[in-house]
């Protein structure tokens, strides 16, 4: 769904804290002046199309499109949005901080100016009355359907952010946050069918001839789901689609507009190709690709270390845009398959090639996207296979290489995330503890694993272990100073680290100073008590 792409775009704009992208200039009023913006550029598009200026109405209209993320961007790097937050709420934003609902402050802009772009879409699309508002809510439907699991995301990260001793465990040990992201996903795919039932204008199929003629597609492609539904697009969208990844929770949908342009074999032809996409797994062959890739930058960066964010933001897009292109040379093909599945399922391809005819109409035969081929090409395909069935053959044999390799590296690379896990297990839970403040337990998982470790960090656990229990980060804090005072600055060194572990982040410039020798020391930005005690120990 294009919305889960304007979601995750505005999403990346937190980037703009992490990397100091922003001007530093707060304009409240000229993020909301931005949200003029779609309506005046849906007025230029009318006007060009009433005009005759179809070329330049397109261009404003996929402008008009992305116009939502591109608003977001400004109204965070030019108008300071994320410093408006900050400084009237208190709310400070971050990729590396933990996600709950208060992002949607941060997403605020984007979902004003995404509502009103669709609204203006519509608008400049249909006809006034009935027409834009089917239109419009269409379009609204769609891309809430699409923020749902965003919405569900962040609440339940909200609700595990609640309990300090589960948020710190999933915030420092890859498995919890692994397990935590499984289950949640987990919940999602499985809910998704119902969800998709709730907020698209869907009804169950009516018994009838329609109904009976699907089912037996069906029976005969040994098929099951769970309901047969019509989606009320508003006659915006003609498609069919299977959501779901079981019998018991699988739904197949038909938009109205399908159900009026197609007869009721070339119906069943775009049925069984869709059948053809659950019966070849092909949501498995694509989440293998997925998963390699986006594991695979994951592993990468787990090598590189704590290095140069810049290096690490790199490596990321790197892998996204290996995603995004190879995910698209699947998908097109993987498409081309299931046609041929509807093809094996009926014994001819006519039906279907009829069907493609129809959809796309005469002026959408050329159109191709990242995921499909253009219509011309999906016939032509198919007439070529009614000619030469071994070329069918032999597309199906390499595309079953190629998800047998993306299942291959997939397992490699959940082997190696296992390593890295099973070997970065020991000093994750330490410094959980640390921040937790649980220093016995701590010392516990030192004397366990002690030949491990890196000395400084055995030193600075059973520096902790020494301590009182249940001391607190101000009294960290406290004690350094007193150390620092009577000369013993490692020590003091140890208390403050330890406090900035605790969440004491505003003592790091304490730290940098205690660590570095008498000519480096900037005392300027540090707080009055400790430049006075680290004069004196000069």
């Amino acid at each position: 769904m294009i919305y889960v792409g304007h979601i995750l775009a505005a999403l990346v704009s937190l980037a703009a804290a992490d990397f100091s992208w922003s001007v530093g200039v707060q304009r409240p009023y000229a993020v909301a002046l931005l949200a003029v913006a779609p309506i005046l550029l849906a007025m230029g598009v009318r006007r060009l199309m009433l005009r005759g200026r179809f070329r330049a109405a397109a261009i404003g209209e996929r402008l008009l499109s992305i116009l939502p993320i591109l608003l977001q961007w400004m109204a965070v790097t030019l108008f300071g949005w994320f410093e408006t937050l900050e400084a009237y709420l208190g709310v400070r934003l971050s990729l590396e901080s933990w996600p709950d609902l208060r992002l949607l402050y941060g997403l605020a802009p984007f979902l004003v100016y995404q509502v009103l772009a669709i609204d203006a879409i519509a608008r400049t699309n249909s006809s006034p009355g009935r027409g834009f508002e089917r239109a419009r809510n269409f379009h609204l439907r769609f891309f809430f359907s699409a923020l749902v699991p965003f919405l569900v995301y962040l609440t339940a990260s909200t609700a595990v952010g609640q309990s300090e001793v589960v948020r710190i465990n999933v915030e420092e040990v890859t498995l919890y946050s692994a397990a935590l992201g499984l289950c949640l996903m987990g919940f999602l795919l499985w809910f998704l069918p119902g969800l998709i039932r709730r907020t698209w204008d869907t009804v169950p199929v009516e018994q009838g001839w329609l109904r009976e003629m699907l089912e037996a597609v069906a029976r005969q492609a040994r098929f099951h789901f769970k309901e047969l539904l019509l989606w009320r697009t508003g006659r915006q969208m003609s498609n069919a689609a299977i959501v779901g990844l079981t019998p018991k929770n699988r739904v197949v949908l038909f938009s109205d507009s399908l159900l009026t342009q197609l007869r009721p074999d070339e119906l069943a032809a775009v049925f069984a190709h869709e059948i053809g996409h659950a019966r070849r797994g092909h949501i498995v062959s694509v989440a293998s690709w997925s998963l390699f890739c986006l594991l695979g930058a994951h592993v990468i960066v787990s090598w590189l270390g704590e290095g140069d964010g810049f290096v690490l933001l790199t490596t990321y897009v790197t892998a996204l845009t290996v995603w995004y292109f190879s995910f698209g040379y699947m998908s097109r093909r993987l498409e081309l398959e299931a046609d041929l599945e509807s093809r094996a399922i009926f014994g001819e391809s006519g039906a279907l090639i009829r069907a493609l005819s129809k959809v796309c109409g005469s002026h959408g035969r050329e159109d191709r996207s990242w995921r499909h081929f253009s219509p011309t090409h999906r016939m032509r395909f198919l007439q070529q296979v009614d000619r030469d069935p071994e070329l069918g053959r032999k597309f199906q044999r390499r595309l079953r290489r190629w998800a047998l390799v993306g299942r291959a590296l997939c397992v490699v690379i959940l082997l190696l995330e296992g390593i890295q896990l099973a070997q970065s297990w020991t000093i994750e839970r330490l410094t959980a503890e640390l921040r937790l403040g649980d220093y016995a337990e701590a010392m516990r998982l030192v004397e366990a694993t002690r030949d491990q470790l890196d000395p400084q960090v055995v030193g600075l656990v059973e520096f902790g272990s020494r301590l009182p229990a249940g001391i607190g980060k101000d009294a960290l804090e406290a004690d350094g100073l007193r150390e620092l005072e009577g000369g013993a600055i490692e020590n003091a060194a140890r208390y403050i680290e330890l406090a900035i572990l605790r969440g004491r982040r505003d003592l790091v410039p304490v730290y940098l100073a205690l660590g570095a020798g008498e000519n480096g020391r900037d005392l300027g930005e540090l707080p009055e008590p400790w430049r006075k005690a680290l004069r004196a120990h000069e």
